[in-house]
């Protein structure tokens, strides 16, 4: 699997013949999909327009077991009880090329052990840091722990001071080279390392047509 970031909190995942977009929007994601397309979405897409060019690639946007060209993918509400319904966050697990990964988006709330506990493990976690975007150092640790991961890939809101300074954090704590910054990451289950560590990615500039061109 390939592992690209496009800043804040998108992702692209290649993976067993699919492209996956982990978000918590897709308006423009759909310019780039096709019928090898797939949108996780950690926020709810009940707020879009009716006709909206987002119900023209397969979207799921919400909890539950799914199997997609026979690959499963698990989606888990996390957040407090009694948030309101579009504002709740989904984290999902999809389990593919010996892996799993899992994409938790932006939310500054610790996610609870039930919810953790149903999306563990995880080889590999996307975990938002940074005051108002994403985890603490504890937490963050924390999440990685529970979820036994290997991989931590830690990101930030684009310019985000706080979150750049929990990622130097994460990295001292994990021995794990903050200077070093990869494209992106690509991994399978006999290269993943067995001694957790944390990963830096370069932010890529979204475009569509150098996206949809492959080139980025």
């Amino acid at each position: 699997m390939e592992i690209t970031w496009y800043g804040n909190a998108r992702f692209r995942l290649r993976a067993s013949g699919l492209t996956w977009w982990f978000d918590t929007a897709v308006h423009d994601i759909v310019e780039v999909a096709d019928r090898a397309t797939v949108v996780l979405s950690a926020r709810s897409l009940a707020q879009l327009p009716a006709g909206s060019p987002a119900a023209t690639v397969p979207v799921l946007d919400g909890p539950g077991e799914y199997e997609l060209r026979g690959i499963p993918v698990f989606g888990v509400r996390i957040g407090p009880p009694g948030q309101e319904r579009l504002t709740r966050q989904t984290a999902y697990v999809v389990a593919c090329d010996g892996l799993r990964i899992c994409f938790l988006g932006p939310t500054t709330t610790m996610p609870r052990p039930a919810d953790l506990g149903d999306l563990s493990p995880a080889d590999i976690v996307l975990l938002p840091v940074g005051t108002g975007f994403g985890l603490s150092v504890a937490d963050a640790q924390s999440v990685a722990r529970t979820l036994e991961a290997r991989i931590i890939i830690a990101y930030t809101a684009v310019g985000s001071a706080s979150g750049e300074d929990v990622i130097r954090r994460l990295c001292r704590e994990l021995e794990s080279d903050a200077d070093a910054i990869a494209r992106n990451v690509s991994m399978t289950g006999q290269t993943i390392p067995a001694v957790p560590r944390v990963l830096r990615l370069v932010s890529h500039e979204w475009s569509t047509d150098v996206v949809r061109a492959g080139t980025n």
